[in-house]
């Protein structure tokens, strides 16, 4: 994308440590990335907030996962604790073999 994109990536990943780094054109774009990194698959769980837009969730459906929206805090307007809590147990992980 040019000069001064290369040179933040490069700063960027010196500054936190990193071999790379990737800047992207959308946060979309990055949720979908970090799905892809943590090895989100068809039929997976992704929990999400409630509170959002469809941006958000678009890279869960990209991935063929299945969003779970997560209520949001009264106080916080964050995701709300106990109803994540509620979640995990209604979804326990599952664990793949490799």
């Amino acid at each position: 994308m040019g000069p001064n994109v290369d040179a933040f990536e490069k700063e960027l990943a010196a500054w936190v440590g990193a071999k790379h780094a990737a800047a992207l054109s959308s946060g979309t774009a990055a949720i979908h990335m970090a799905l892809k990194a943590a090895g989100v698959e068809k039929d997976d769980i992704v929990f999400c907030q409630s509170l959002t837009f469809s941006a958000t969730a678009n890279p869960i459906i990209y991935q063929n996962a299945i969003p779970v929206f997560i209520d949001s805090d009264f106080k916080t307007w964050n995701m709300d604790p106990q109803a994540l809590e509620d979640a995990f147990k209604k979804y326990p992980i599952q664990r793949r073999s490799y």
